[in-house]
């Protein structure tokens, strides 16, 4: 028979799959075996982990292609370590429900487990659910055997304040950052989080001085540098925008989002021959990226070089995927200055 190991590698007993569905006679798969070793142990108050062979795990492998197939053909796991391990896989993928399913049943088999409430509470918000997220992280703090660094890490902060932008509420987002900003004001990790998620958000105002406090300790830092140019940018603050930009460039000259922000930024200032030196340089290494294309039409159609900036928009048009913001707009430029295609 197949083997199966109940109760990890300290203890545990090794038994046949046809042993353990003793305990459950209508199991004919791998997985009712699995669940089945699990169940007997939990129904003792026993804490175990099942284990499988290296046999089993070839099966697996070598009879299905994702874990939807797995469990269409055996039915669903009931044992958390293979939850967890099938909840990663479909967390991956970008299968968010599913991927919550599964850790949801983790944290009912196993109330102690801690991380699988760290997966969970980021999870609830971005399945819009954010009040969720906040009872989880409530759950947190209150485990006895959570550290304060676990309690109080970067990641926590990240996914309260995120919760609270969730449902609307900056005033009690930006006071969860000032929290732990204010115990923690020079960690680097913090900052980082913090200026994240108002990035993410599109609170641009709040994550600029927090970028710029990075700064203080690294100024050669061309990541740093960028984000500033692109914040200021975001704010419509195009000639500020262009210093961090330009030393971005000198610390590193083939930084490509160096280069589009600064493109976008000189092209904004009306400095054309700047923004166009950019936007080609960018458009050789990347000659089918729909958004350079963009930004050269512009700078034809503002130096009015009709057939330049029809060439362009046309070759946007043909690599920009349907329905984009400046579709409609590229259109109506290449109307207007082709009037033979209406």
């Amino acid at each position: 028979p197949l083997i199966v190991t109940v109760g990890g590698s300290a203890g545990g007993t090794t038994v046949g799959v046809d042993e353990v569905r003793w305990y459950n006679p209508v199991a004919d798969t791998i997985v009712a075996a699995i669940n089945g070793a699990f169940n007997k142990n939990l129904q003792a108050g026993t804490k175990t982990a099942v284990q499988l062979s290296k046999s089993v795990y070839d099966e697996f492998g070598s009879k299905y292609r994702s874990p939807d197939q797995v469990l269409n053909a055996n039915g669903p796991f009931d044992e958390p370590r293979f939850c967890f391990e099938f909840g990663n896989v479909f967390y991956q993928q970008g299968n968010i429900r599913q991927a919550a399913g599964q850790f949801e049943r983790v944290r009912s088999l196993d109330p102690e487990n801690l991380p699988v409430r760290m997966y969970l509470a980021p999870m609830y918000i971005r399945a819009g659910f954010p009040d969720e997220s906040l009872k989880i992280l409530q759950e947190i703090r209150e485990f006895p055997q959570a550290s304060r660094l676990e309690a109080n890490s970067p990641d926590v902060m990240q996914i309260e304040s995120s919760a609270y932008l969730a449902k609307g509420n900056l005033s009690n987002a930006t006071a969860v950052i000032n929290r732990f900003l204010t115990s923690q004001p020079t960690n680097e990790s913090f900052l980082n989080a913090a200026a994240e998620v108002y990035m993410n958000n599109g609170i641009y105002s709040n994550a600029l001085p927090l970028v710029q406090k990075r700064l203080l300790n690294s100024p050669t830092n061309s990541a740093l540098l960028v984000n500033e140019g692109y914040l200021y940018i975001q704010l419509e603050k195009y000639e500020e925008a262009l210093p961090p930009l330009n030393r971005a460039l000198a610390v590193e000259t083939n930084n490509n989002s160096a280069l589009l922000n600064r493109a976008i930024a000189n092209l904004r200032t009306s400095r054309l021959d700047e923004a166009r030196k950019d936007y080609e340089t960018l458009q050789k290494n990347k000659p089918t990226e729909y958004r350079f294309y963009y930004g050269l039409g512009e700078i034809a159609y503002q130096k009015r070089e009709t057939n330049v900036a029809i060439h362009n928009y046309q070759l946007y048009l043909t690599n920009a995927p349907p329905e984009t913001p400046e579709a409609k707009k590229v259109k109506e430029r290449i109307l207007e200055l082709k009037p033979s295609a209406r």
